[in-house]
């Protein structure tokens, strides 16, 4: 099992067995040592303000405070979810990449990915 959590974890995907947080591959992942801490407040790393590897917990996570419980622990806010969420969550992503990418200005991709979101929402979309 934690030989396929690792793979999919290398493939860009996420793991909820914490064991494939220790394997030294993962750990070279950019936004795992970040997704971690989100998760379950472990640190497998800090990244220095203006570090150039990217890899590590943002130092200034660490010492942010959270206005709900005063401390520096991290809350949860539950994703939302609903019907058409799979689609909706398709169009900003896609519309993300294509800004990212160049392939279309940032105006550009976001009215795509309203008109998408209101193709998909029908008479819910205000």
């Amino acid at each position: 099992m934690e030989k396929a959590q690792v793979a999919q974890q290398l493939s860009g995907g996420e793991s909820g067995l914490m064991s494939t947080y220790s394997n030294p591959n993962v750990q070279k992942i950019p936004y795992v040592p970040t997704a971690l801490y989100l998760k379950s407040n472990e640190v497998l790393s800090v990244r220095k303000s203006g570090a150039k590897n990217g890899v590590g917990v943002p130092e200034t996570f660490l010492k942010a405070s959270n206005p709900v419980k005063g401390n520096t622990e991290v809350s949860w806010v539950p994703k939302p979810t609903f019907p058409e969420q799979e689609q909706i969550v398709e169009a900003i992503t896609l519309a993300v990449n294509e800004a990212l990418t160049g392939e279309k200005t940032p105006q550009q991709a976001l009215d795509e990915a309203a008109a998408r979101m209101k193709k998909v929402l029908g008479a819910k979309a205000k």
